[in-house]
C-alpha cells in the first residue's frame, strides 16, 4: 500500500493514516512525500519531536528527495517507539531557527570557564530558547573543538561542558 503525504491535512495525520495501515494489514506500507519543503514545529517543550510514530512494523517513509525544516528548535524531527523494520530515506531536515551556536574562545578564565565569541551567521545565547526554562529549557553543553582539526574535541579540555548558566558581555561575546 502506498499513501502520499499531501492527501492529509497534516505530515503527522498521513504518518498515523500510514502507521494504521501497517498495522491493520500487516503488510508493506509507504509513505512518500513530494519533491518540496515542509515546514513542521512542535508544541515546542524541550524533549518533544515534530512528528512522532509508535507499534509499527513494515513502514518506509520515503522523502523523495523533500526537506523538512523544524521550526521549533527545541524539538527532535521524529520519535520512534516499538517499531520494527522502519525505515526513514531520501529525506533533509533542517532547522530554522538553529538549535545550536558555535563560537570562538577569546579568553580562559579558568579551566572550566571560557568567553565565547559567536560566530556570524549562528544565534546568540541571549535567544530565548537558550535561556527559557521549565519545560522549554533545552539542555546547555559545550564542546571544545581544536582549531588545527576542527572535527576533534581540543586535548586537555573535557569531552563535554555542562553550562549552568552564562552572561552576555555584548557584542557577541559570552562568558
Amino acid at each position: 500500500l502506498v499513501l502520499h503525504v499531501d492527501n492529509f491535512t497534516s505530515v503527522q495525520a498521513a504518518l498515523d493514516a500510514a502507521a494504521a495501515s501497517a498495522r491493520a494489514h500487516a503488510a508493506n506500507t509507504a509513505l512518500l512525500f513530494a519533491l518540496r519543503e515542509y515546514r513542521l514545529g512542535s508544541s515546542g517543550t524541550a524533549g518533544s519531536s515534530v512528528l512522532s510514530v509508535s507499534n509499527v512494523a513494515n513502514l518506509r517513509i520515503d522523502g523523495c528527495g523533500a526537506t523538512v525544516v523544524v521550526t521549533t528548535p527545541v524539538a527532535g524531527f521524529l520519535r520512534v517507539t516499538n517499531a520494527t523494520r522502519l525505515l526513514v530515506s531520501n529525506l533533509t531536515i533542517d532547522y530554522e531557527p538553529l538549535p545550536m551556536t558555535q563560537g570562538r574562545v577569546v579568553a580562559v578564565r579558568s579551566p572550566l570557564r571560557y568567553s565565547l565569541k559567536i560566530d556570524n551567521g549562528f544565534p546568540m545565547l541571549s535567544n530565548p530558547y537558550f535561556v527559557a526554562s521549565g519545560a522549554y529549557r533545552a539542555e546547555r553543553w559545550a564542546l571544545v573543538k581544536d582549531r588545527a582539526a576542527p572535527t576533534r574535541h581540543k586535548e586537555g579540555t573535557l569531552n563535554l561542558h555542562v553550562v549552568a548558566n552564562w552572561t552576555d558581555r555584548g557584542g557577541g561575546v559570552f562568558d
